[in-house]
């Protein structure tokens, strides 16, 4: 009996374990959602991955990088308007507050892609990888509709960070 008694609590701990190793090094405690990229005719060589990053950890995350096999080069960007006109600037990083949403849609921050590989075809998917400063990766695979659809149906406006912060700014720049 003794022994049953020693097993049942050895089990309770390795799952007590097991679970405080996933919420600390799982990135199920980052989530992704409504990733979309817009389909690209033959000859271009550039696209944009928009999508929703929640971050339901207790602390915050920084994303560093991206990256992806279909292009040259992947980098996070966001759309400004400076004197009223509208700039893309390439960002060194993007803030994830804790227990937050974070908006990658037209118009604001998303993931740049240089130097497609292929074209981007509707009804197919492509995929990205988020390096964050916790040294895991997230990966995003996004589904290539017509750029006319990129609207609220597959990037919702609900849950955006209002903060404006989000990210540190770095002139635009190609590898």
């Amino acid at each position: 009996m003794n022994m049953i008694k020693n097993l049942s609590a050895i089990l309770v701990v390795c799952l007590f374990s097991a679970g405080a190793y996933a919420e600390h090094h799982g990135h199920h405690d980052v989530k992704i959602s409504n990733a979309v990229v817009g389909a690209t005719p033959p000859g271009v060589k550039n696209g944009a991955i928009y999508f929703t990053i929640e971050n339901s950890m207790n602390k915050d995350l920084m994303i560093l990088s991206a990256e992806t096999g279909n292009a040259v080069v992947a980098e996070l960007h966001e759309h400004t308007v400076v004197d009223g006109a509208m700039s893309m600037r390439q960002v060194t990083s993007v803030h994830l507050p804790a227990k937050k949403k974070v908006m990658f849609q037209p118009g604001g921050l998303h993931v740049m892609l240089f130097g497609l590989e292929t074209p981007l075809v509707a009804g197919e998917q492509t995929s990205v990888t988020l390096n964050l400063n916790n040294g895991e990766q997230v990966h995003v695979v996004a589904d290539i509709v017509m750029p006319g659809d990129i609207n609220s149906n597959h990037v919702s406006k609900k849950g955006m960070s209002d903060d404006s912060s989000n990210h540190k700014q770095e002139g635009h720049k190609h590898h």
